[in-house]
């Protein structure tokens, strides 16, 4: 039994390998920003000048720049909604799909997988089935 959920798992994770996926921040409104943009720009720079010369004085201009732009950031999300908030009395169906969009809240037609059913799943393993057949025959004919 132990080999065999061993021969499934090493199966399942050949077929399909674990994906870690990194959301960047300037997806959001607000980190689209041009003044944002030129800061975070000018952090990276000043760190990597940093880590390259190893001086106190690029360390310092780099924490500098750092809290500059973490701080440009905050003013931008800051301005960003309370001019979405100014704008709810004017459009409010604009600022409630807004919100649902930054709360992640998603509608059945907004899903990222649409055409991923159960039956699509069933039928993919299925397929998959007669290899893993043939991988445990492989396996039984070693041992």
């Amino acid at each position: 039994v132990e080999s065999f959920t061993h021969l499934i798992t090493a199966v399942i994770n050949k077929v399909l390998p674990e994906k870690t996926m990194r959301v960047k921040q300037n997806s959001l409104p607000w980190a689209r920003e041009p003044e944002v943009c030129e800061a975070r720009i000018k952090r990276n720079l000043a760190h990597w000048k940093a880590i390259k010369c190893n001086t106190p004085e690029a360390w310092s201009n780099y924490r500098k720049l750092r809290n500059k732009a973490t701080a440009v950031l905050r003013s931008a999300k800051s301005s960003y909604y309370y001019h979405l908030a100014g704008e709810m009395k004017i459009k409010p169906h604009r600022f409630w799909k807004q919100f649902h969009h930054l709360s992640s809240k998603s509608t059945p037609t907004s899903s990222p997988l649409p055409s991923h059913t159960a039956s699509d799943f069933n039928r993919h393993f299925l397929n998959v089935a007669p290899n893993i057949i043939k991988l445990v025959r492989l396996v039984q004919h070693r041992t």
